[in-house]
């Protein structure tokens, strides 16, 4: 498996538990951005779970497994100093990114079978 593979799925996992944190703790008065918050960690988590299957079926089952355990170690301890250094709304605007990261790691895994 690709380094970049990796590192595209923890930037992916990284800004959708942003997200997951800012709406749990969400005090702002604008209920559009709380919804799109809300949509944002729910297409995530299931594009993420899918991304993750689809990298279990090109490859073996175990990779996806220590993949996410690895992310999740390396998610927390990133974005957890992000957290203290940018703040969590800079964050959360900033996390909006994530469908790239989705793309990217799609085009990463889907090299793997060429």
């Amino acid at each position: 498996m690709s380094l970049l593979i990796f590192i595209y799925l923890t930037l992916l996992m990284g800004c959708v538990n942003t997200h997951q944190r800012h709406a749990k703790n969400f005090g702002g008065a604008s209920s559009g951005y709380r919804t799109s918050l809300d949509i944002s960690v729910l297409s995530g988590r299931v594009i993420g779970l899918l991304l993750l299957i689809y990298l279990g079926i090109i490859t073996v089952w175990y990779v996806p497994i220590i993949t996410f355990i690895g992310m999740s170690i390396a998610t927390g301890i990133m974005f957890g100093l992000l957290d203290i250094t940018a703040g969590l709304f800079i964050l959360s605007i900033s996390s909006f990114t994530w469908p790239i990261f989705a793309y990217l790691a799609f085009s990463e895994i889907a090299t793997i079978i060429s």
